[in-house]
């Protein structure tokens, strides 16, 4: 049965509790204190949350070459797999192709794989024993694992494009270029593997200007098996039936900014648009990102095309740049598991301290679904991400704070006695603040218990009096993921204001 909620008229001087136990919510930053849910945080960084809708600490990552490649970027990022059964990763740094045998242990600069752009971001498909990859500047090239030498396709599309896809009956599609920027081109299909060499107009290789030759250009796209979806920066389109080409657009589609945001994974497609991240679900386009809509607003226009999207594990992960900076230096994650975005329930937090490139999921044969990324700051490592207890060897810091609790008694003064944190740890210090009125009165005090499971009980000062009450727990360590199962404040009833 629910407790009765408190009121000056049935009681005097009253003594009550708030229980926090499901912080399912997500981070919102965008609704006023008195619209967000008891669950809804006003700050979450590295913060997840476990099955039971507690707060998990995130894993760290990992460097993984002890040798820089260059003290560059990495612009492409990418896993070959070999009809052999073993398979190499390649990465593109200070416009060169390089190579690793043991999973990014070492890199060896591929042969004739120097002179490509510094500037532009790659992509690529596997095909046949051959690694296929673009960008505006280079145009298709392709790298031989077998005595790994980078090389120009013998045919290519007529302009360089950014984007290089493969579709399931074998044809690989490109787009999104400065030239005829509308304009999509399609390979042959070729079961022996020429296809990828093949984009002359002979045959059943071909190309299409969606909308017009002289429309706006295209910007992304994702292959789905019975269609393609095809982005401008303010529409999408359907695209099937090559090479007698139909484009048809998307009533309602928002648009794609950033091509390396899209992502397919949950039975959805991600997108990063110019106002918000959007979820195609085969039949509509939902916006996602309405908590953190002022974050997207914050992206820097200039970088938002070099914001990356990957889905893994039930996650979707955002990388970008924001205002102030010049490189991806951030990163959002949505819930796809535990949202409903058709019932506006879309699960944000931020991972702090995450400044990649190129994220690239392992999810072939042989491959446990790691998931690795590359510097964007100027320093050309590698990293495997989600792994460990450490920010490559550094403390990771999380923080989560409340809303504002007012007991729905807002005109009512409260003194605040107790918190009660039930929680798990094995290493580090939780530090709890906690304030008064919108932050009027504060304190703090830490926790260092460290024998795994407990319940911390805090009794507050005499200044924890006001109308309304937030907790920020911080947890700063480098050990087993701690855990925040509950939160409960105690409080009493004073007088009406």
């Amino acid at each position: 049965m629910a407790r009765k909620s408190l009121t000056l008229d049935s009681v005097d001087n009253a003594r009550d509790s708030k229980m926090l136990n499901n912080f399912t919510g997500g981070l919102n930053v965008v609704l006023t204190n008195d619209l967000l849910g008891d669950n809804e945080a006003l700050i979450r960084k590295n913060w997840g949350q476990d099955e039971l809708g507690a707060l998990k600490k995130v894993n760290g990552y990992t460097v993984k070459n002890a040798t820089l490649m260059h003290a560059s970027p990495i612009h492409g990022l990418f896993r070959v797999y070999k009809s052999s059964g073993s398979d190499e990763l390649l990465a593109i740094c200070n416009g060169a192709m390089y190579f690793s045998d043991n999973e990014g242990t070492t890199w060896t600069a591929a042969t004739n794989g120097g002179s490509l752009s510094t500037s532009d971001f790659f992509t690529g498909i596997n095909y046949n024993n051959l690694f296929f990859f673009t960008s505006p500047t280079d145009n298709l090239k392709h790298y031989t694992p077998s005595t790994d030498t980078v090389a120009a396709a013998t045919d290519t599309p007529t302009v360089g494009c950014k984007i290089l896809l493969k579709r399931a009956d074998r044809r690989m599609i490109a787009l999104v270029n400065g030239t005829n920027g509308s304009t999509l081109y399609s390979s042959k299909v070729d079961p022996t593997g020429a296809a990828a060499d093949d984009w002359s107009a002979t045959g059943d290789a071909g190309s299409i200007a969606i909308d017009g030759v002289k429309s706006d250009p295209l910007t992304a796209g994702i292959t789905l098996g019975t269609y393609d979806l095809i982005f401008k920066d303010a529409t999408a389109f359907k695209v099937w039936d090559y090479p007698t080409t139909k484009a048809v657009r998307i009533i309602g589609s928002p648009g794609c900014v950033a091509p390396y945001s899209v992502a397919q994974g949950g039975g959805y497609i991600f997108s990063l648009a110019q106002d918000a991240v959007w979820l195609w679900d085969g039949v509509s386009f939902t916006k996602i990102s309405e908590p953190i809509r002022s974050i997207i607003a914050g992206i820097t226009s200039t970088y938002i095309k070099n914001a990356f999207g990957v889905y893994r594990n039930g996650f979707y992960l955002l990388f970008y740049t924001p205002t102030g900076q010049t490189t991806n230096t951030k990163c959002l994650i949505y819930d796809v598991k535990y949202s409903n975005p058709y019932d506006n329930k879309c699960i944000w937090y931020e991972r702090d301290d995450l400044a990649m490139n190129c994220p690239l999921v392992l999810s072939g044969t042989g491959d446990s679904n790691e998931i690795y990324g590359g510097d964007a700051p100027s320093t050309g490592f590698v990293y495997r991400l989600d792994n460990g207890t450490t920010d490559n060897t550094g403390n990771i810091t999380a923080v989560y704070q409340t809303k504002y609790f007012d007991m729905k008694l807002s005109n009512v003064v409260k003194r605040f006695s107790k918190l009660y944190i039930e929680y798990y740890n094995t290493s580090g210090t939780f530090t709890v603040n906690w304030y008064v009125n919108r932050g009027s009165a504060t304190g703090s005090y830490t926790i260092t218990g460290t024998g795994g499971s407990a319940i911390d009980i805090q009794t507050l000062p005499d200044t924890a009096v006001g109308t309304d009450f937030s907790v920020k727990i911080t947890h700063v360590g480098n050990s087993t993921a701690p855990v925040i199962r509950s939160i409960e404040i105690n409080y009493e009833l004073l007088y009406q204001q």
